[in-house]
């Protein structure tokens, strides 16, 4: 797909400097996440809970790059509401035994609280039920590995070598 975006007149000048640049670039970016999911058939939280499903640290790049992405659209209204549309997105990104390495754990309490910071928006701008905005307040009071003030949470994988 072809950036919309026009190109600049000098090398020194960047993209988009019109006066409504964040709402194009807002508006591309949406459409870019439409049609990436849309190209796999799947609806933007079936895609983000395919990616975060792959376990094991093989894909554990992949998972960190899910959350990033996350942790940045999710406070947008619109993917907010899409992801919490998927029961299994949010079950996969709220479980704190999900992930064991420090950056999974780490990275995913990051995308939490990017979709939790739509979820605390006023009313009329982001319609998530209740219940998943709930999961999402107990998953950040849970901390990056999910014990929170008194619980045990996620272990991290470490080596312990013989000295």
């Amino acid at each position: 797909r072809r950036s919309l975006l026009a190109a600049p007149l000098e090398a020194h000048e960047p993209v988009g400097v019109t006066s409504d640049a964040s709402a194009t670039i807002e508006t591309f970016s949406r459409e870019a996440v439409y049609d990436a999911c849309a190209a796999r058939g799947a609806t933007v939280g079936e895609s983000v809970a395919g990616l975060l499903e792959k376990g094991g640290d093989s894909y554990l790049e992949l998972r960190v790059a899910t959350y990033r992405l996350v942790a940045s659209l999710g406070r947008r209204p619109w993917f907010a509401k899409e992801l919490a549309a998927n029961d299994k997105a949010i079950a996969l990104l709220t479980n704190p035994e999900r992930e064991n390495t420090p950056p999974g754990c780490r990275w995913r309490h990051e995308a939490v609280l990017g979709v939790l910071a739509a979820a605390r928006a006023p009313e009329g701008e982001t319609k998530i039920s209740h219940g998943v905005a709930s999961r999402l307040e107990a998953a950040a009071a849970g901390g990056p590995f999910g014990g929170g003030a008194g619980g045990v949470g996620s272990v991290a994988q470490v080596a312990v070598a013989q000295r």
